[in-house]
């Protein structure tokens, strides 16, 4: 299997597949393709894409908890301004609007419920904030 560098997505082997697919491997490929003369073999491209694949989840999962604790905070804050319509819209938007839309429809199943309510608030039409997750 070898790889054409300046048209990778001219072939249709499991390489031309990935990299149309997943952009983000092309660095890990190439390194691996420059290391085997051109033809690292499918065994080989599917055991770097399995590291590729585990560093992400490694990622995740290291990054889930400050996540977490950072939503319970602003839950928190949110229980203690109780009736304070003020203090809710800042939060609504200093913090909930400062998401791109990808970024709030991703945290939507993780927030707590006053949290949710508060940014379904915001008349964000391209947003489910009902989301329970």
């Amino acid at each position: 299997m070898s790889v054409d560098r300046s048209h990778p997505e001219g072939s249709d082997d499991l390489v031309a597949s990935l990299l149309r697919g997943v952009p983000e491997f092309l660095p890990a490929c190439r390194t691996l393709v420059d290391a085997c003369d051109d033809d690292p073999g499918e065994p080989l491209v599917l055991m770097e894409l399995a590291e590729f694949v585990s560093l992400r989840m490694a990622a995740i999962e290291v990054e889930r908890p400050p996540l977490e604790r950072a939503l319970a905070a602003v839950e928190d804050h949110l229980s203690s301004i109780a009736g304070d319509r003020i203090g809710f819209q800042l939060v609504a938007f200093a913090f909930f609007d400062s998401f791109s839309p990808e970024h709030r429809r991703l945290l939507a199943p993780r927030l707590g419920p006053r949290s949710r309510v508060l940014a379904g608030e915001l008349d964000l039409p391209d947003i489910r904030w009902e989301s329970s997750g």
